[in-house]
Parts: C-alpha cells; sequence; structure tokens
C-alpha cells in the first residue's frame, strides 16, 4: 500500500509538475519549428517577400549595418544577434540532412524561436496559476497557445515575435506577482526585442495594485522604454521604413471604420489569431465581469489596446491582435471551465 501514497505525494510536488510543464512546452515547441526550419521558404510573400520582415531580421543576422536597415526592423535587434551565437549542428548530425545556406540561417532562427517559444507556455502556465486556475487549466492554456494559428504558421520562421512573446507574458507575470528585478528585464530587453512590449506598462497601470507598488512598477519600466527611444529617436534615427504621424493614425481608423472589402480582410486576418477562442473570451469576460479587483478582468482593457494598434500604424492585423494572447487565452479558459464544468 506504500507504493500508491508514494506516487501521489510525487504527483503534488511542485517542482515535479513544474519540470513536466517545460518539458510538454518544450516538446510542443519542438513540433511548431521543424517545418519552418525545414520547408519554410524564406522569400515567401506572407512573411514580406524579397523586402519585408524575414529578409530584413536575415540581413541584420548576417552582419549588414542598421543604418542600412529600414525602421522598425532596426530597432528589434535581439533575435537576429542571438541567432548568431547558436553553433551549427555537428558534422555527425548534419551529414544526414540536406543543408543549404538558407536551412543553416532557418536553423538558427529556429533554435531562438523554440527556446521562445517553449518559455512562453512554461511562463503562460505560471500566469494562469498566479490567477488561480488549477494545474489542468494552466495546461489547457499552454495548448491553446501552442495551437494558435499564428504560432504554428509563423512562430517558428525567421521573424522576433517568440521571443516578443516571451517578454510580454514575463513583464505581466511579473508585475502580477511583484517580481520586481524581472519586471525591470522583461521591458529593458524586451523593448529591444520588439517595441510592442510596452504593453507591459500598460498592464502594470492597469493592475489594482496600491498607488506606491504602482508607481515603483511604473519606473522600473521606464529605463527600458527610455533607452529603447534613445536608440531610436537619437542613436540612430532614420526616414527609411514605415512612417508613423498623428494623421496617418486618424486616416487608418477613418479608414477601419469605412465599409469596404478591406473588412473582410480584417475578419478573416483577425479572427484567425484566435478563431474560437474569441467567442470564448468574450464569454469568459461575461461570467467574471463583477469581479472588478480580479487581475483578469483589469487586464481585459489590453484586447481593445491591441485591437486598435494595427489601424493606428498599418500594420499586419492578426499577428498583432494575437499579442492579447496572456488575457485571451485565459479568458477562454474561464469559459471552458463553465462550459465543462472542470473541478477546481
Amino acid at each position: 500500500m506504500s507504493r500508491p501514497s508514494k506516487i501521489r505525494s510525487m504527483r503534488t510536488l511542485p517542482g515535479m509538475q513544474m519540470l513536466v510543464v517545460a518539458m510538454l512546452c518544450l516538446t510542443a515547441s519542438i513540433s511548431v519549428v521543424y517545418f519552418p526550419i525545414t520547408k519554410f521558404d524564406i522569400h515567401d510573400r506572407a512573411t514580406g517577400g524579397e523586402t519585408g520582415d524575414v529578409a530584413q531580421y536575415i540581413k541584420m543576422y548576417q552582419g549588414v549595418p542598421l543604418d542600412d536597415i529600414p525602421k522598425p526592423y532596426r530597432y528589434r535587434v535581439l533575435t537576429p544577434y542571438l541567432a548568431r551565437l547558436v553553433p551549427w549542428l555537428p558534422e555527425s548530425v548534419s551529414q544526414f540532412y540536406e543543408i543549404d545556406a538558407e536551412k543553416i540561417v532557418k536553423f538558427k532562427f529556429g533554435m531562438i524561436n523554440m527556446l521562445g517559444l517553449a518559455a512562453t507556455g512554461f511562463l503562460l502556465f505560471l500566469l494562469c496559476s498566479s490567477l488561480h486556475f488549477s494545474a489542468a487549466e494552466s495546461l489547457l492554456a499552454c495548448y491553446m497557445f501552442f495551437t494558435s494559428f499564428f504560432v504554428v504558421n509563423y512562430g517558428g520562421v525567421p521573424l522576433v515575435d517568440a521571443l516578443a512573446y516571451l517578454f510580454l507574458v514575463l513583464g505581466i507575470l511579473s508585475a502580477l506577482r511583484k517580481w520586481h528585478s524581472l519586471l525591470f528585464i522583461s521591458v529593458g530587453l524586451g523593448m529591444f526585442q520588439k517595441e510592442t512590449c510596452v504593453l507591459i506598462l500598460i498592464s502594470v497601470i492597469l493592475l489594482s495594485n496600491p498607488i506606491r507598488l504602482k508607481l515603483k512598477q511604473i519606473c522600473l519600466c521606464l529605463p527600458g522604454i527610455i533607452a529603447y527611444l534613445t536608440f531610436r529617436l537619437i542613436a540612430l534615427p532614420t526616414t527609411a521604413g514605415y512612417q508613423y504621424s498623428f494623421s496617418s493614425a486618424v486616416n487608418g481608423i477613418l479608414d477601419a471604420l469605412t465599409p469596404d472589402k478591406s473588412w473582410i480582410y480584417t475578419a478573416i486576418d483577425g479572427g484567425l489569431s484566435f478563431g474560437a477562442m474569441w467567442l470564448l473570451a468574450l464569454h469568459g469576460f461575461f461570467l467574471i465581469k463583477h469581479e472588478k479587483d480580479n487581475p483578469l478582468v483589469r487586464l481585459s482593457i489590453l484586447i481593445p489596446v491591441v485591437m486598435i494598434i494595427p489601424f493606428l500604424i498599418g500594420s499586419n492585423i492578426g499577428r498583432i491582435w494575437f499579442l492579447a494572447f496572456p488575457v485571451v487565452i485565459p479568458l477562454s479558459v474561464v469559459s471552458l471551465r463553465y462550459l465543462l464544468r472542470f473541478k477546481q
């Protein structure tokens, strides 16, 4: 009779649970990045073709001076430079594969993205646990992340999205758990991964912390944001690339509100970002909206903030909207808890 009790006690060990979750997240991320490494065409028009996102990040990886890279890509330095540090496979392994120069590039980016996605899934599990979800519910959230359209199709290609997801969820989790050092790091590094990490600061403002703590956390976010602005506006300014202005933002909003065929694209691309989770998240929000101090309710304001960004800057809709995943996915799990009657 001692054996079953010993097994039960092992299942409750937090360390064992974390190890299992980390292994599952790593396994899922390996599956996501395998196809991009082996089959993805780096000149695919879906990722900008010869001059778009992937092409610019590969140029940065190859050492092209940042002065020759248009904005905003030139400021997203982390992934391309980290990819340079990834060692190539030993000859004893690579001899079994059809290797060319492009596959080496895709492999090095893929390794960074694999670790970024795995860490994001693990941190999402911790975020859901911090929101008082059960272990099973938190693991379901990981599953929903790894099977999301933009993770499956773009999470492993030579883009900066994977680490941007990592820093975003790390920042929100750090603000929630009051991990001040990690909050400082997540914004400080995250802004040089992708400027959308400014959403961490918005999350800090939204959370219902005492004013003194809120001000402290805001101050922890500001150095990274100021460093990024200094880098972008003073150290390495440029007019090459996407142009942003108040008038273009207003025109973008007006165009979005004007009925035309672009609404079909918005519906398709934006709908794909979360699919059925859009409806689940809406249902989940209505289930808990009366809980005014619930962090998830307060963070729900991030969703409309994220949804308006593409129209302000004239950017891709679906990939930007997916940045709301630290809120949309937990809200979807709240809905599934009710619909499937999960036991706490």
